[in-house]
């Protein structure tokens, strides 16, 4: 696939869902919790990373009352072998589990089109079916620019990737 999404536009339309800094149309039934891919959108794919572009261009503007996470990619290797990743998450990251496999397959059972014979065996052996790590993204007000930091202290900005000390 070679198009990818514009980050603006997802921007745009995840910032609908939000609640908002300012309440103009009643943010109780609203989201205050995006999770999205990371840069390297977990597999590769363009239009993930394209999500997490758009995300980190919604955080960039400040309009919405959320907090944002991204899902880690891992290793081809840490990738597949299952819960037996859940032995190297590191401690910095926040962690969701699952163990029921069965529960995973009806989830993906649930969109025909995505159960072709590798994702089935992508439920048994993905980490992604056990385990899913997540950093969280931390606001600050550095000095000369307005960039969002990760925990990790990574400058998360669309098309470049730069230290920052946040000390």
């Amino acid at each position: 696939m070679d198009i990818k999404w514009p980050p603006g536009l997802i921007a745009d339309y995840v910032a609908k869902f939000c609640k908002q800094k300012i309440d103009t149309d009643g943010d109780e039934n609203k989201i205050d919790m995006v999770i999205t891919f990371d840069e390297g959108g977990v597999s590769g794919h363009c239009n993930h990373s394209a999500v997490y572009h758009g995300v980190v261009q919604l955080m960039e503007k400040r309009m919405v009352d959320v907090e944002a996470m991204t899902l880690s990619s891992v290793s081809i290797i840490r990738k597949y072998i299952g819960p037996i990743d859940t032995n190297f998450i590191w401690i910095d990251e926040w962690c969701s589990f699952r163990w029921n496999v069965f529960e995973a397959y009806m989830t993906l059972a649930e969109h025909e089109s995505q159960m072709v014979w590798f994702r089935k065996l992508f439920i048994v052996f993905s980490r992604y079916t056990y385990v899913n790590s997540m950093h969280r993204f931390v606001q600050h007000q550095p000095e000369a620019n307005d960039n969002i930091v990760d925990e990790n202290n990574q400058a998360v900005k669309a098309n470049k990737k730069k230290k920052v000390n946040i000390d």
